[in-house]
């Protein structure tokens, strides 16, 4: 065979592998099949990548919420700090003392408050032998705020009710703090055999002829219970307290950032928590609640009307108040002492 004839054999044998990739479409699955495995190697790649971020987020996570509860822990002395699935929240609180033989007492927060706000009372509550539940409401303090979950008074009861159940503890006395008293009452209302004695400070709900300045900014629909960023802290202070007690820099900037961080939820469950029917709702449970109930006011409170107990005194034929002097909303800080004393004469710390 000749050059030229071979030549002319390698050109037919192209012409014919030309033809066959290209009828049957050999090529284009060559590349197809290449491109899919570059697909599946950047998509690999990439789920890598989301992993590693997810996992460096989740560390960051947990260190943060490590870094907050030793800030926690601090400004809970003689108090263990823990946490406790219910259902589908895990919810934070401070337990002390030993229940049993002890009367056990539980404390209530306020709007956008936390369990930190008991430090003081619960260390003289302590030392008086009693057992202390101080949680963390669903959607406050250390628990997630996940604005899916509905966080009214009527949820937020239920929470409560079902962690101190999954403690042990079927009877308590119930104290609550302005929303937190508001809660307290729904549980006295619904449960009374679980309630021994109830306790209410500086509680919402109660219609009074005078209003308050909370009651001026909330009709100019302005809230200054939530911070737009941390700087406006020190105003939120003013405004709950008489006088601003001293508060660590660690905690206070914490403090500060949280309330900031979380504004836009805190709007939302404000609204759940005291929007339209629930605003009053302490004038529909207490006629109904006959328990012995305590009701303690600050004299100097921009948020409750001091007003209240006398209302609250007339529709509770079990009823007995208190207005304490020098104290603004945020009566057991800033009058710790003395709601302690208050708390002592009214308990019967040892029985439940």
């Amino acid at each position: 065979m000749t050059n030229s004839e071979l030549i002319r054999w390698l050109l037919v044998a192209m012409l014919i592998v030309i033809v066959v990739v290209r009828r049957f479409g050999l090529l284009d699955r060559i590349k197809e099949k290449r491109l899919k495995q570059d697909q599946a190697a950047a998509e690999e790649q990439r789920k890598a990548q989301r992993r590693e971020r997810q996992e460096k987020l989740r560390k960051r996570a947990e260190q943060k919420k490590r870094q907050t509860a030793e800030i926690l822990q601090q400004s809970l002395t003689g108090m263990q700090l823990k946490s406790m699935a219910v259902g589908s929240l895990e919810l934070w609180y401070a337990e002390g003392g030993s229940p049993g033989d002890s009367p056990s007492i539980i404390l209530l927060h306020g709007f956008a408050g936390a369990k930190e706000d008991w430090e003081a009372v619960s260390q003289g509550l302590l030392r008086l032998g009693a057992h202390v539940i101080a949680p963390d409401l669903p959607g406050f303090g250390q628990n997630d705020k996940n604005p899916d979950l509905s966080y009214d008074v009527s949820h937020q009861a239920k929470s409560l009710r079902a962690l101190v159940h999954r403690l042990g503890v079927q009877r308590a006395h119930w104290v609550g703090h302005s929303v937190g008293a508001t809660i307290a009452a729904a549980i006295a209302y619904g449960v009374p055999a679980e309630v021994a004695t109830l306790t209410l400070i500086e509680p919402f709900g109660v219609r009074v002829p005078a209003e308050t300045e909370l009651d001026t900014f909330l009709a100019r629909g302005l809230n200054p219970l939530v911070i737009a960023a941390p700087t406006g802290f020190d105003n939120l202070l003013n405004f709950l307290f008489h006088r601003p007690p001293p508060m660590s820099e660690t905690l206070k900037a914490h403090r500060a950032e949280e309330a900031a961080k979380h504004r836009i939820f805190f709007l939302k469950v404000w609204q759940q928590l005291r929007g339209g029917d629930q605003a009053h709702l302490l004038d529909l449970l207490l006629p109904e609640i006959q328990l012995r109930t305590l009701v303690l006011q600050g004299a100097q409170s921009r948020v409750v009307h001091p007003t209240t107990v006398q209302a609250i005194q007339s529709m509770m034929a079990n009823a007995k108040g208190k207005v304490i002097d020098e104290s603004g909303h945020m009566v057991m800080v800033e009058q710790a002492e003395e709601t302690v004393r208050q708390l002592a004469a009214w308990l019967p710390l040892h029985q439940v």
